[in-house]
């Protein structure tokens, strides 16, 4: 697979490196693409930890007055043309690997002393993977996480040398850049031309970016949000970051993806019957829109994604493509749109929800996900809860009742749903970790 050593390379407990699950070629590029990044990682980490505290003073995201130029230039990528529309992709499935973040690591795999980055093990696992299995190119990833252009120059760079090390040909690796973070929306353009020799796609996950926003300007008592279902519905916010994506991906040659919210398969259950409904709508929206496909995080919804976003392709507005690629998504006016405040109600009941379904998610253990209220409760949707709940105590948010979320509030509702529970095993175990995520713990 490639030349190098693993020299260096063990497994976690001073194992055998022969024992991994990875061949020891794929170790070796590991191992060479570890080292060669580490330095950077570590840089670009400081970096992302000086610009919250910039956010945290006060100081907002901007597009990058250095870069004018570059968002303003007629260039397009360098990956074989977008995939037509009426497409639907599932993460994680053959169409692609879903890495894990920068932040995250590797346990298993230890290279000089330290485990590797979670992202690399993933990349390089999952390239294995499809050379052993002499899958045919174009061997696609998935970019998470994504803060900056810089970072987005540092996976172009290693996956150039996987590319090299491997002797693939241009085009066979190809990246989807997943726009999760409120700092990547104002680097879009800037993303993709780092990853130009290898970029196909722009995918928006919205609850992702909802998540990120809360924590970017969590000290910003205007930034205070509403309930999910409102947080998630159809802000201005939220409308200019689709129309931002759109005009990019049309302007520099990619696919647009729409990250589609996952409704628990039980839909014998009323509110999962109303959340199937929320998602078929959702994908009739997204082909309206322009998008050129949704991703699905399960398979069994697969045909009904199809199905409902190809029956909607033929009402698409006739905006012309050349039209709305000629649209300047990165204005003042536009920035002021993704900076603007979620409006919507706060009730009691959401408060007592976002506490029920972390809850929830904890219970379901190393499964991963757990059927909650009509919807998928997973990490993504812990992450962004816990996120919430966090700013609604930092800031005592009031509710719509004239009461204010409070650590006393929040701990009563946490014991009274330990009591509801009726000595269920691990329930107040589940409570004590929860209520430590939020801060609440004595």
């Amino acid at each position: 697979m490639v030349r190098g050593t693993s020299t260096g390379v063990e497994m976690a407990g001073g194992g055998d490196p022969r024992r991994a699950a990875l061949p020891p070629d794929a170790l070796a590029l590991l191992a060479r693409l570890e080292r060669d990044t580490r330095d950077r990682r570590g840089a670009l980490l400081r970096r992302r930890m000086e610009r919250q505290a910039a956010f945290a003073a006060g100081i907002r995201p901007r597009f990058l007055p250095a870069t004018q130029r570059l968002r303003a230039g007629a260039w397009r990528v360098a990956a074989p043309p977008a995939p037509p529309p009426s497409r639907v992709v599932v993460w994680p499935a053959a169409e692609g690997a879903r890495l894990r973040a920068w932040t995250a690591f590797e346990p298993t795999v230890v290279v000089d002393g330290r485990p590797v980055a979670a992202a690399l093990h993933d990349f390089v696992a999952h390239l294995a993977a499809r050379l052993a299995a002499h899958a045919p190119p174009p061997h696609r990833f998935r970019l998470p996480d994504l803060e900056s252009h810089l970072e987005a120059r540092l996976w172009s760079e290693l996956m150039s040398v996987a590319q090299e090390q491997l002797s693939l040909p241009a085009g066979a690796l190809q990246a989807t850049v997943a726009i999760e973070t409120l700092p990547a929306l104002f680097e879009i353009d800037e993303l993709l031309w780092e990853l130009a020799p290898f970029a196909s796609a722009l995918e928006l996950d919205r609850a992702e970016l909802a998540r990120s926003t809360i924590e970017k300007l969590a000290e910003d008592p205007a930034q205070l949000t509403p309930e999910l279902d409102a947080l998630l519905g159809p802000q201005r916010a939220a409308l200019a970051a689709q129309q931002l994506l759109l005009v990019t991906a049309r302007r520099r040659g990619v696919a647009a993806l729409l990250a589609a919210h996952q409704p628990a398969p039980c839909i014998e259950e009323p509110r999962a019957a109303d959340a199937l409904d929320a998602l078929c709508r959702e994908l009739t929206t997204a082909a309206h829109l322009g998008f050129d496909g949704v991703a699905v995080a399960d398979a069994s919804l697969l045909e009904l994604a199809q199905r409902r976003f190809v029956d909607a392709l033929p009402q698409r507005p006739a905006v012309g493509e050349l039209a709305l690629a000629a649209v300047d998504g990165a204005t003042p006016e536009v920035e002021e749109q993704l900076l603007e405040a979620p409006r919507g109600p706060r009730s009691p009941r959401a408060l007592e929800e976002g506490l029920a379904a972390l809850l929830a998610v904890e219970s379901a253990g190393r499964r991963g996900a757990i059927a909650f209220d009509g919807r998928w409760e997973n990490a993504t949707t812990a992450a962004l809860r816990r996120a919430q709940l966090g700013q609604w105590l930092r800031h005592r948010a009031r509710l719509d009742d004239g009461s204010f979320v409070t650590a006393d509030v929040a701990r009563a509702l946490l014991d009274a749903q330990v009591a509801a529970a009726r000595g269920s095993p691990g329930a107040a175990a589940r409570a004590a970790r929860v209520a430590e995520q939020l801060g609440l713990a004595d």
